[in-house]
């Protein structure tokens, strides 16, 4: 039976079913200070909310209250809860959050980003991307490349934040596996075995990508 981890897509745009000032009440004092660290509001109030949904959902699994969790990072910025064996981890894209949570695995990474989004694909994939993953953007037609853009791109966020390297961790050494036109896996660095899942949401127009370093299923976090 393969292990579980468990997802959750949030809005933290001002549809979100928690306002700024309900979140703030939920944040550490160390939180609080980032908060108003932003200069405009709607980066301020996405953080809000985006610590707060991450703090209600790890009340789930922990049966600690929301403001009461102490999140700790590691020396690279990956978040954890001291004491606990609770693996998760988060992204975000404008006003789009993805979290995800696992009882059982011991390292998970995720990473989303809207479609939508401006970005200079030829030039970022020159940078970023190994010759074989620039090789499978360029065939296809003009259309399609924009998402297989974000597809390769989420993988690699995904790995890197899986192992708390982030940006440490230089995207062209990370070669992804391409199966049924996605990546379904990675050919380096792979010293042990990763589990990759896809996630598509059309109703926001993002695409998310998920690793662990076991097989496991997704299941929806309600």
């Amino acid at each position: 039976m393969s292990d579980e981890i468990y997802i959750s897509l949030e809005s933290i745009g001002d549809d979100a079913t928690i306002s700024p000032t309900e979140g703030l009440e939920l944040l550490s004092e160390e939180e609080k200070s980032r908060a108003f660290a932003f200069k405009f509001d709607v980066h301020r109030n996405r953080y809000i909310r985006g610590r707060a949904f991450l703090r209600k959902k790890l009340s789930l699994f922990t049966d600690i209250p929301a403001n009461k969790l102490s999140i700790e990072s590691e020396h690279r910025g990956k978040p954890y809860l001291p004491g606990s064996s609770i693996a998760f981890n988060l992204s975000h894209t404008g006003d789009v959050a993805i979290y995800a949570f696992s009882r059982t695995l011991s390292r998970l990474g995720i990473d989303i980003e809207l479609i939508s989004r401006d970005s200079d694909i030829e030039g970022l994939s020159d940078h970023y991307f190994t010759s074989g993953e620039c090789e499978v953007l360029r065939s296809l037609p003009a259309a399609e490349r924009k998402k297989m853009f974000f597809l390769i791109w989420t993988a690699k966020e995904a790995r890197m934040k899986l192992s708390g390297d982030g940006l440490f961790l230089d995207p062209r050494s990370i070669d992804l596996h391409f199966e049924n036109g996605k990546p379904c896996g990675y050919m380096k660095p792979a010293p042990d075995y990763l589990a990759l899942e896809i996630r598509e949401f059309p109703g926001y127009e993002a695409v998310s990508s998920i690793v662990a370093d076991k097989v496991f299923a997704m299941r929806d976090l309600t």
